[in-house]
């Protein structure tokens, strides 16, 4: 039975080119077809970058004001986030309950369904209690100062992280290219 790679061949015939760029393809990072032209390096971390660097401009040239009410509402979030995380959670643990108490009044057919009845209740157990109901402390207050610090610090960190890996992937790119490259040239 043919493989992946052997199936075209297998079926109508492939010339050894096309055979050996099917199963170049198996050598290479990418799910999508090997272009004639060579791959191009992902957008991602390049418009991240300029993101994370857009923002360290805009967060350094905010007024102290500004600040002030990026902190408020950057507390309102994380209230309005843990609110919701709190109904929804609450709303599982309705659900573990109900059916711990199902598993709990539920007579196993025989002396082998015993052990599974066990864990089942186990299992919704440690739920419950490692989930619990969804609360968690949030911070109550945050100066101007503190929060332009730390978004700075996060979008800097977004920067470093973000020019490192664009790096990589244009070496990476450049590597599987030549590589390509090289390959179709020894077909030639």
């Amino acid at each position: 039975m043919p493989t992946g790679y052997t199936a075209k061949l297998a079926d109508s015939g492939e010339s050894f080119e096309d055979f050996v760029i099917r199963c170049a393809h198996a050598f290479t990072v990418h799910d999508e077809p090997i272009p004639r032209a060579g791959w191009k390096v992902d957008p991602y971390h390049r418009e991240e970058l300029k993101k994370a660097k857009e923002g360290v401009r805009r967060i350094e040239e905010l007024s102290e004001k500004d600040c002030e009410k990026e902190a408020k509402a950057w507390i309102r979030r994380q209230v309005e986030q843990r609110d919701a995380y709190k109904k929804k959670a609450l709303a599982v643990k309705e659900r573990l309950v109900g059916m711990k108490a199902k598993v709990s009044g539920w007579t196993p057919p025989t002396e082998d369904h015993v052990e599974l009845k066990k864990f089942m209740l186990q299992q919704l157990s440690e739920t419950i209690e490692r989930d619990g109901e969804g609360d968690y402390e949030i911070r109550k207050t945050y100066s101007a100062k503190e929060w332009k610090a730390d978004t700075l610090k996060e979008l800097r960190r977004d920067v470093e992280y973000h020019q490192k890996e664009l790096k990589l992937e244009i070496k990476r790119v450049a590597a599987l290219n030549r590589w390509m490259k090289d390959l179709r040239r020894s077909l030639v």
